[in-house]
C-alpha cells in the first residue's frame, strides 16, 4: 500500500493554523464576517507563531482585506525574524513603494541589502531619489535619510 505524504501542518505549541488559514483566506476572498475576519488578522499572537511561508500569507491577506497597517506589522515581523527571506523583503518593500512610504521604505531598504542584490533594490532606491525635493534644500529629512543610509548621492 503506497504511503501518501500530506502537507505539512504548521504547529507552534500544539496548534494547527493551517485550517485557520484556510478559512481565513476564504472569508478575506469572499468578504463573509468581516468583523471577525479583521479581528482575527489583527491578532498578532497568532501571526507572529507562524513560519515564514504562512506569515507571508497572512500579510498578504491582510493587504487584501484592507488592513494595510496590520499587513506592514506583519511584514515587519516577518523580515525581522527571517532577514534572508528575499520574498518576504520583495513584497514588503513593493507594498511601501505602492503606499508612497518613502521614509520607512528607505530605512527598510536599508536594512535589506544585506540581503538583497543592489540589482533587486534598485527600482526601489530610485523611487526614493525621485521623491527629494528638486531645490536641493539640504534640510530635506528624506535628502538626509538617503544620504544615511549611503545610497549613491541623490544631487
Amino acid at each position: 500500500m503506497a504511503h501518501t505524504e500530506l502537507p505539512k501542518k504548521e504547529k507552534q505549541g500544539g496548534a494547527d493554523y493551517t485550517l485557520l488559514l484556510q478559512k481565513l483566506e476564504h472569508a478575506v476572498l469572499h468578504s463573509s464576517d468581516s468583523s471577525r475576519t479583521i479581528e482575527t488578522l489583527k491578532n498578532k499572537e497568532v501571526w507572529q507563531s507562524l513560519e515564514k511561508e504562512n506569515r507571508l500569507k497572512w500579510a498578504s491577506l491582510a493587504q487584501i482585506a484592507g488592513e494595510i497597517e496590520t499587513a506592514l506589522e506583519v511584514y515587519k515581523s516577518l523580515t525581522l525574524s527571517y532577514p534572508e527571506y528575499e520574498t518576504g523583503w520583495e513584497e514588503y518593500l513593493e507594498l511601501l513603494s505602492i503606499l508612497d512610504r518613502n521614509e520607512m521604505l528607505a530605512a527598510e531598504i536599508a536594512r535589506a541589502s544585506q540581503y538583497l542584490s543592489k540589482n533587486r533594490l534598485k527600482g526601489w532606491q530610485q523611487q526614493i531619489k525621485k521623491s527629494l525635493p528638486a531645490d536641493g534644500r539640504e534640510g530635506s529629512e528624506m535628502k538626509t535619510a538617503f544620504h544615511l543610509l549611503k545610497f549613491e548621492d541623490p544631487v
